[in-house]
């Protein structure tokens, strides 16, 4: 499943007015996502956090786990932010931090890429006049899901997720 969203201009919005999402993310996505149940921190050292997120799903789909990386890149050019998901690497993750219950309880899906991107907008006098933000979800949301669901849902939940960055007030 790949799924994009841009806003190109957040007009008055500075960059640094959303880092207070990416930095608390797993609060945040919690807060501004109704499918969100919870979002863990499963350990963190100087470059990445492992995280652990539990997803409602409506019936009759069974609710999703997904077990990743959060990469943060905060100034990564003037006044240009970015948080990454990847599941890359996690299998330690999964091994040390998964039970037998989640297991039975929850569909394991997979997040390969998920991004979002803030940068400045600029007027013709290179003043910021906003924010332009990417939002990008490449991933298997697991189980047997038909795909026509994945592709009506997909779209949906980018421009949800887009939203909810945008209007998040911490």
């Amino acid at each position: 499943l790949l799924s994009m969203a841009e806003a190109k201009l957040i007009p008055n919005r500075q960059p640094d007015g959303f880092k207070g999402f990416l930095e608390n993310f797993n609060e945040a996505f919690a807060q501004v996502d109704p499918m969100v149940k919870e979002v863990r921190q499963l350990e963190k050292d100087t470059h990445r956090e492992g995280v652990k997120a539990f997803l409602k799903f409506p019936y009759p789909v069974a609710d999703r786990m997904m077990v990743h990386f959060k990469y943060l890149r905060m100034n990564r050019n003037k006044d240009e932010h970015m948080m990454i998901l990847s599941e890359r690497g996690n299998q330690h993750l999964l091994d040390q931090h998964s039970d037998a219950e989640e297991t039975k309880k929850y569909v394991l899906g997979r997040v390969f890429l998920c991004a979002y991107w803030v940068r400045p907008v600029h007027d013709e006098q290179n003043k910021i006049i906003g924010s332009n933000i990417r939002y990008i979800f490449n991933g298997d949301v697991g189980g047997s899901l038909p795909k026509w669901v994945q592709s009506q849902v997909g779209p949906k939940n980018a421009l949800d997720s887009l939203r909810g960055f945008i209007g998040y007030k911490k």
